[in-house]
C-alpha cells in the first residue's frame, strides 16, 4: 500500500474512532450534567436571547455585534417566529434582524416583552457537525409577544442551542429558530359567537350616527377577544382621534389576518409617515397587498370592495392608475347602491374620466348617491346648478347687450 493512502486511512479511521467515541461521550452523560445543559439552554432563551432581540429593534447598528454575541454567523438560520406574518423560508441572520426591526415600532421596543415557558428537550445531546468535539440540543418552548400588556401573538417554537466549546455548558448560541404552530389564535382568538356578531353590527350602526360613546368600548371590547373587523374598527377610531401608534398596532393585527381595509390604511401611514418612520417601500407593500384582497373580494360581488378596488385604480395604489378600470369598479359598485360610488361615477361622467364626459349622466349618478345623504354628491349637484345660473346670467346679459 502506498505511504499517503495508508496514511490518508490512519487519520479517517482515527477520525471516525474520534467521532465515536464524542458520541459515546455525549450520550452517556451523567444525569446531572445532562440537566445543566438543559438548564444553560433555557437561561440563554429566557435571559439573553430575546432580552438582545428587543435591543436590535431598537438600534439597528448593534446588528452585526448581536450576530456575533448571540448567533453562528452565516451558518444560523431562522423561520421569523416574532410576528404573525408567516414565511417558510429560512433566513440568515442579517435578514432575519432586519426583518423584525422593520416589522416593529422603534420606539415601542422598550414596551415589547418576549414571555419564553413550557420548555421541553428532544433527549439527545447531538455533536455538531463542523466539530464534534463540540454540540447542541434542540429546544421547544412557549414564545408569548406582549405590547403594552396586549398580546401580540403565542406561539409554539423550537431553537437549536449550540454549545460551542467542548463540555462548556454557559457558553451558548444559536444555530435555527422556527415558529411550530400558533397557539395564540386558537387559544385566544376564538371564533366570533353569533352575540358577537350581532354586538359588531349594532355597534357599527352607532358608530354611523356619530353614537362613539357606545360604539368605540363595544370595538375595543371585541378587539382584544381577537375579532378581525373590531380590531379594524377599533384601530380606525384611534386614527381618526390622531392617536396614530395605537391605531396602528390594531391595524397590523387585522392586516396580518388579511384585512384590506387595515392593510390600505398602513400603506397610507407609512406613505406619509403617520405614527411610523415613512417608508415608500413598505407603503407599497402594503398597499399591493390590499388591492390583491379587494380585488378578491369585489370578483365575489362585494359593492365596498369594487368601491375600493376603483380607488386604488383611480390613485395608482398597489396597482397602476388607470381611470378606465377605476371608472368601470365604481360602476359595479355604484349598481349595488354603493352611495359613494355613485357619486365618484358622477364624478366620471361629469369630468370624462375613463368614460366620455356626459353631464346628464353625471347629474343621474350625482342624485342618486344625493337621496342617500351623500355630501359630496349633494355639494357636486348645487355646484352645478350655480355654475348653470351662472351661465343662463352670462346668456342673458350678452342677449341684452346685444
Amino acid at each position: 500500500m502506498k505511504p499517503i493512502v495508508y496514511i490518508t486511512l490512519l487519520l479517517l479511521c482515527g477520525f471516525l474512532n474520534s467521532h465515536a467515541q464524542t458520541d459515546n461521550l455525549f450520550a452517556n452523560l451523567p444525569q446531572k450534567e445532562r440537566e445543566e445543559f438543559y438548564e444553560n439552554a433555557c437561561f440563554y432563551i429566557q435571559n439573553t436571547y430575546y432580552y438582545q432581540l428587543a435591543e436590535a429593534i431598537a438600534n439597528p447598528a448593534c446588528h452585526e455585534a448581536l450576530i456575533g454575541y448571540l448567533m453562528i454567523g452565516d451558518y444560523a438560520r431562522y423561520q421569523p417566529e416574532l410576528t404573525l406574518q408567516t414565511d417558510t423560508r429560512f433566513l440568515t441572520p442579517t435578514q432575519y434582524l432586519k426583518h423584525i426591526s422593520q416589522h416593529f415600532d422603534r420606539d415601542e421596543s422598550e414596551n415589547l416583552e418576549f414571555i419564553v415557558d413550557n420548555f421541553s428537550f428532544n433527549d439527545s445531546i447531538i455533536p455538531y457537525p463542523e466539530n464534534p468535539l463540540t454540540c447542541f440540543i434542540q429546544v421547544e418552548y412557549d414564545l408569548e409577544v406582549r405590547l403594552r400588556e396586549t398580546s401580540l401573538l403565542k406561539r409554539r417554537c423550537r431553537m437549536c442551542c449550540l454549545f460551542p466549546q467542548p463540555l462548556v455548558k454557559a457558553n451558548v448560541k444559536t444555530m435555527q429558530v422556527e415558529p411550530i404552530k400558533d397557539i395564540y389564535i386558537a387559544s385566544e382568538s376564538p371564533s366570533p359567537t353569533a352575540s358577537d356578531k350581532a354586538r359588531l353590527k349594532e355597534a357599527l350602526e352607532w358608530y354611523e350616527q356619530g353614537q362613539t360613546e357606545k360604539s368605540v368600548p363595544v370595538f375595543k371590547e371585541l378587539a382584544e377577544k381577537g375579532m378581525t373587523e373590531a380590531e379594524f374598527q377599533y384601530g380606525l377610531c384611534l386614527y381618526k382621534e390622531y392617536r396614530l401608534k395605537d391605531a396602528i398596532y390594531w391595524f397590523i393585527k387585522a392586516a396580518d389576518k388579511g384585512h384590506a381595509n387595515a392593510l390600505s390604511y398602513l400603506g397610507t401611514c407609512y406613505q406619509y409617515g403617520k405614527g411610523v418612520q415613512k417608508n415608500d417601500r413598505k407603503a407599497t407593500e402594503y398597499y399591493q397587498k390590499a388591492a390583491k384582497e379587494f380585488r378578491k373580494a369585489a370578483e365575489r360581488g362585494d359593492a365596498n370592495a369594487q368601491f375600493n378596488l376603483g380607488e386604488c385604480y383611480s390613485l395608482g395604489l398597489g396597482v397602476s392608475k388607470n381611470d378606465v378600470e377605476a371608472t368601470e369598479w365604481y360602476a359595479k359598485a355604484a349598481e349595488q347602491g354603493h352611495a359613494r360610488a355613485q357619486c365618484y361615477l358622477g364624478e366620471c361622467y361629469f369630468y370624462g374620466k375613463g368614460k366620455p364626459k356626459d353631464e346628464k349622466k353625471a347629474i343621474e349618478w350625482y342624485s342618486k348617491a344625493a337621496k342617500q345623504g351623500d355630501g359630496l354628491a349633494q355639494s357636486a349637484l348645487e355646484r352645478i346648478q350655480i355654475m348653470k345660473a351662472i351661465q343662463r346670467s352670462k346668456n342673458s346679459l350678452q342677449k341684452q347687450e346685444r
